[in-house]
């Protein structure tokens, strides 16, 4: 299901997406498929920064590079980073998208 948010992701319809990363987060925390998370959460955050809805799409980064960082994948922590930059830069925090971008 997440592979069809992406598209609609992709498409610039995050309101659409966002159901389907919404059951594909809840899926992978269902059958403890942890690996997957950090991708998903990202996108979602991803589409809750399309929508304009910061506090969910910082929530979501924050969660993606937590999860990333705790099963050791590297690739997937530098790309949270940049979902978190870019919801500070979203939200006019310059000095603390700088830093996010720099280590992604």
């Amino acid at each position: 299901s997440y592979n069809r948010g992406e598209v609609l992701l992709l498409q610039g319809r995050p309101a659409e997406a966002m159901p389907l990363f919404a059951a594909a987060i809840a899926d992978f925390e269902r059958i403890k498929a942890r690996t997957f998370l950090p991708e998903v959460l990202r996108l979602a955050a991803e589409a809750s920064l399309a929508l304009g809805e910061l506090a969910p799409a910082a929530e979501f980064a924050a969660r993606s590079l937590a999860v990333a960082d705790e099963l050791g994948l590297a690739a997937d922590a530098a790309i949270a980073r940049r979902a978190i930059g870019q919801v500070a830069v979203a939200a006019g925090d310059l000095d603390a998208a700088a830093a996010e971008l720099e280590q992604s």
